[in-house]
């Protein structure tokens, strides 16, 4: 039987708490032998459950997308799903991303959709665009390291906040909600020179922040987590 871990992007309240959330069953995202402790940056994970019970609605959901990744250095075989919300009549293209890997399906929930990537304000970078490892219309998906990638789902825009930046890290022994907050992306490529692929972001769209460079932040990768750059 397969294992289900459920986690909710909880987009309508903010938690500044940056510490782990725990999933259903009291299974840890990271494995306790893991050194570096992580932190999700942005908005807190929460159980589904609850949100049915509040919205008093019963979510069901619909397959619009299905792609293989093939992580030859971690030799899993992942399967990814894009789901939307059936009869839901708020904003979003979908609003479930399901991966499946080694028998244990992992769900990540946004009840206030993300967004087909070309509707993404962002002007992708054309080194961003090329390097993807899958062919998507709605998700972005990128080598982060030789044995881990990235699922980049970017929001719906609401007034003149910057869509959710939603990141994904998956690999053979972790997959969880690595970023979650609401930034442009300006760039994603290896700062540091230690062999993980970063990323630079921005509250500013993508031509003001070339004019204010200033207010550009970089993430640093590491142990499938991004850190600030203090």
């Amino acid at each position: 039987m397969r294992n289900v871990v459920q986690l909710l992007i909880f987009l309508i309240l903010f938690s500044c708490n940056p510490n782990i959330t725990r999933a259903q069953g009291n299974e840890r995202i990271i494995p306790e032998k893991d050194t570096l402790q992580g932190h999700l940056i942005g908005k807190s994970l929460d159980d589904i459950d609850d949100l049915e019970k509040e919205l008093n609605f019963l979510f069901e959901f619909e397959v619009i997308e299905a792609i293989v990744v093939y992580n030859e250095e971690g030799g899993v075989k992942d399967s990814i799903y894009i789901e939307k919300i059936k009869n839901w009549n708020d904003p979003g293209d979908f609003h479930r991303i399901k991966i499946v890997s080694n028998e244990n399906e992992y769900l990540f929930f946004n009840v206030d959709g993300w967004v087909e990537k070309v509707k993404y304000n962002q002007v992708y970078s054309v080194d961003f665009a090329s390097s993807e490892v899958k062919n998507s219309k709605l998700i972005n998906v990128q080598k982060a390291s030789p044995n881990t990638y990235l699922i980049f789902a970017f929001g719906y825009p609401y007034a003149s906040q910057p869509e959710l930046l939603s990141v994904i890290s998956v690999s053979k022994e972790n997959i969880h909600l690595a970023f979650n907050e609401n930034y442009y992306l300006t760039d994603f490529s290896d700062f540091n020179s230690d062999g993980f692929n970063d990323i630079k972001v921005s509250k500013r769209s993508a031509e003001d922040a070339k004019l204010h460079t200033k207010d550009i932040k970089r993430f640093f990768f590491k142990n499938g987590w991004f850190f600030a750059d203090l």
